[in-house]
C-alpha cells in the first residue's frame, strides 16, 4: 500500500517536471526573438538613429505616453549572464542587469530595472515604458 503512494507521488513529480520543461521550450523561441530585438534597439539607441529607434517602438495605442529613451540608452546593458526576460502573454519585460534582493536574508526575490515590450501582430515592440527597482 505504501509503495503505491510513493509511485503516485513520483509520477506526479515527473509530470510536473515534464510540463515545466515543455513550457520552457515553448518560451525559448520568444526569448530569442526579444533578445534579437533588444540588441537591435540598443544599436539604434547608441548610434542615435531616429528612424531605427522609431521602428522599434510600439505603434500608437500600445506605446507609453512619454518614452524614456534617454534612461534606456544610459542604463540598458549588454546581453550577458545578468540579462533576463519575463514574458506574460503579449507583454514582456527585459531586465538588462538583473539582481537579487534578500528578504530576511533568507528568501531571494528577483529584481532589477526593466524595459517594457508589447507584442503587436506577431512582432515585439518597445513601449518606451520602464520600471525602476
Amino acid at each position: 500500500m505504501r509503495s503505491l503512494g510513493l509511485g503516485r507521488l513520483f509520477l506526479c513529480a515527473l509530470a510536473v517536471l515534464i510540463g515545466l520543461a515543455a513550457y520552457r521550450q515553448r518560451a525559448d523561441p520568444e526569448k530569442k526573438r526579444i533578445e534579437s530585438r533588444y540588441r537591435s534597439f540598443l544599436t539604434a539607441l547608441q548610434s542615435q538613429d531616429d528612424e531605427a529607434i522609431a521602428a522599434h517602438l510600439a505603434p500608437g495605442p500600445y506605446a507609453d505616453a512619454e518614452p524614456r529613451l534617454m534612461w534606456i540608452r544610459d542604463c540598458a546593458g549588454p546581453v550577458d549572464d545578468d540579462w533576463k526576460v519575463s514574458i506574460a502573454g503579449d507583454k514582456a519585460t527585459v531586465i538588462p542587469n538583473a539582481m537579487v534582493h534578500w528578504l530576511y536574508r533568507m528568501i531571494p526575490i528577483p529584481g532589477g530595472d526593466g524595459i517594457h515590450l508589447v507584442k503587436v501582430e506577431g512582432d515585439w515592440y518597445f513601449t518606451g515604458g520602464i520600471f525602476i527597482d
